[in-house]
């Protein structure tokens, strides 16, 4: 993800944003929210593999989640 500030000219890339577990085809960046203040960043990616899986009463079936998406969030000091 890049974010962009206008000068008064033209748009300068002032941020990259990546996460280290997405992968090709995870659709990285599929959402975007950003707080009122620009401070809080919450990225989607609806297809990432998730951690573990877990079937009824939290017994856990193990092997990951396959396509289960996450949101990644970032904040800016």
């Amino acid at each position: 993800m890049y974010r962009y500030a206008f000068d008064g000219k033209r748009w300068r890339q002032t941020d990259y944003v990546k996460s280290n577990r997405s992968r090709t085809g995870d659709v990285f960046g599929s959402a975007l929210a950003l707080s009122g203040d620009g401070r809080q960043l919450a990225v989607g990616a609806r297809l990432e593999d998730g951690a573990g899986s877990w079937g009824l009463w939290g017994f856990s079936l193990g092997g990951a989640m396959q396509n289960s998406g996450a949101v990644h969030l970032y904040s800016r000091s």
